[in-house]
């Protein structure tokens, strides 16, 4: 369960599930909250999720580029359970990250995570997208020296997935909503995209 709790940790950093709306410096400033799905008021004034007694769903999608073949020298480094060889597959572990729903949780996924940071109060489940996305363009292509980022490829794999997603089942909150945020609002509320490897193509 190892390799469970190590993509369970990089996604707590990549996406913060109380706040909706966010950018490159709110991601920095949520890492010092250390409320998590207990509190449905915003430290920073930023819209957020209802996180008392709810459940979000989100999409899981896997992405990788197509020239992310690398490998560490020593076994047991950074692509040990995600090795370059396993090509445009998805790693065997993957569908196992969150939970389709709050029965048999279990531990060591996203779906547990929440469901003990929180209490018993705040549940996140999901879907994982049934392939793996492999880029149009190398990772070079989407590097900030560029003029591009991460967010490019982000929105070239929303784009390429959208008519195979029903995204009604990602709009359940109005996190802009001051009065009433249980609602749809036509925005998908959060899709984790887990990459191999960024490459270089975050932000600087």
């Amino acid at each position: 369960m190892k390799k469970i709790n190590l993509i369970i940790a990089i996604l707590v950093l990549i996406c913060n599930l109380s706040i909706a709306q966010w950018n490159e410096q709110d991601y920095i400033n949520s890492f010092n909250n250390p409320t998590c799905g207990t509190s449905e008021v915003s430290s920073s004034g930023m819209p957020v999720f209802p996180v008392d007694n709810d459940t979000l769903r989100v999409l899981v999608v896997y992405a990788k580029y197509p020239d992310d073949t690398w490998e560490p020298v020593a076994p047991g480094q950074a692509t040990f359970y995600w090795p370059g060889n396993l090509g445009n597959q998805k790693p065997y572990w993957a569908d196992q990250i969150i939970k389709p729903n709050t029965n048999n949780i279990g531990n060591s996924n996203i779906t547990a995570y929440y469901r003990d940071a929180s209490l018993g109060k705040f549940f996140v489940v999901g879907d994982v997208y049934p392939s793996l996305y492999i880029f149009n363009d190398s990772s070079k292509y989407y590097k900030p020296s560029n003029g591009k980022h991460i967010g490019w490829a982000v929105g070239e794999l929303i784009n390429s997935i959208k008519t195979d997603v029903d995204w009604l089942l990602y709009d359940k909150f109005a996190p802009n909503d001051p009065v009433n945020k249980r609602h749809p609002d036509g925005q998908i509320d959060c899709i984790m995209v887990i990459f191999r490897f960024l490459m270089g193509t975050e932000p600087s």
